[in-house]
């Protein structure tokens, strides 16, 4: 994965990236076992999958304590199978997903962030959680986290 941001600007820094990823599984299988040894192969294949993504995300602060953002991410997924045995069977499908993502956060007083307004639609579960920027909110994190303990914390 690798991302690089471009200043369009003071006010408008642009942060792009990709990834690509290929899993390759040769020979999986399901094997009839009889106490934990292999009596037969029922099926075996080979599998690749192969994901390719990329994302942009373009931030904007209209005033000192307001930073908002907006973007997406597409990843697109190509599954192969080969069969080489039994009842498997050889095909390739593939899938994409669009994700756009917007944001808000607001600066109470210098130094303490509440966590921050994002909104992602996509089949994705999201967490309210500190801004990916540590230092905005480093101080009121660790305090909410101090307070409540990790297991009732919504904030890691």
């Amino acid at each position: 994965m690798c991302s690089t941001a471009f200043p369009l600007g003071a006010a408008w820094p642009l942060l792009v990236g990709a990834e690509v990823r290929t899993d390759r599984i040769d020979d999986l299988g399901f094997y009839h076992n009889v106490r934990g040894r292999r009596i037969s192969t029922t099926s075996l294949a080979d599998v690749r999958e192969t994901k390719r993504a990329g994302y942009a995300e373009l931030r904007w602060q209209p005033v000192e304590r307001l930073p908002l953002t907006g973007g997406g991410r597409i990843d697109h997924y190509r599954f192969r199978a080969l069969a080489l045995i039994g009842a498997a069977t050889s095909g390739a499908t593939s899938d994409t997903i669009i994700t756009p993502k917007t944001g808000a956060a607001f600066t109470l007083a210098r130094g303490v962030a509440p966590t921050p307004i994002t909104a992602k639609a996509s089949t994705r579960t999201t967490r309210a959680g500190c801004s990916p920027q540590p230092t905005r909110c480093r101080g009121w994190c660790a305090a909410q986290a101090t307070r409540s303990g990790p297991e009732s914390s919504d904030v890691r």
